[in-house]
């Protein structure tokens, strides 16, 4: 899914409002314009399992499905029915753009050509290698956070 952003970026916090972001860019402070800290974050059990499925599945799971996911990397749900018949984000152009559950980032990649400006966020870092790839292969370049 893919989520734009109204504010600046700013520190997530949890509901207890302690701060848990960990991105993995160094450009990101410039982006941003502010000072980050890598802080290790304990998973709940649930999202450790996840995180542990995800990065032990992903290579089938790209082998299986990025080639169609590719094919309209801009459609929606498993019916993959595409962003230009619903035009759900309308002009991306300039926004700010945050992408949860990016995997191998292939709607970044689609809305960065369009002018967006793009972060992907995974729990899994070999679904985020698979958007690193991806992204070389695009010539295009933001930020991921794990």
């Amino acid at each position: 899914m893919v989520h734009t952003r109204h504010q600046s970026w700013q520190k997530p916090r949890n509901r207890s409002g302690v701060e848990y972001a960990i991105p993995d860019k160094t450009h990101l402070p410039e982006i941003t314009g502010i000072t980050l800290k890598r802080r290790l974050v304990k998973l709940s059990t649930h999202a450790g399992t996840n995180r542990s499925y995800w990065d032990r599945t992903s290579d089938d799971y790209q082998a299986r499905h990025g080639p169609q996911l590719a094919r309209n990397p801009r459609a929606w749900g498993v019916w993959g029915i595409p962003e230009d018949e619903l035009c759900i984000l309308g002009d991306v152009a300039g926004k700010d753009v945050l992408e949860f559950g990016c995997g191998a980032a292939l709607w970044s990649i689609a809305l960065s050509r369009l002018g967006a400006s793009c972060v992907g966020l995974d729990v899994s870092e070999q679904q985020l290698q698979h958007a690193r790839e991806n992204m070389k292969a695009a010539a295009v370049d933001f930020p991921l956070v794990h």
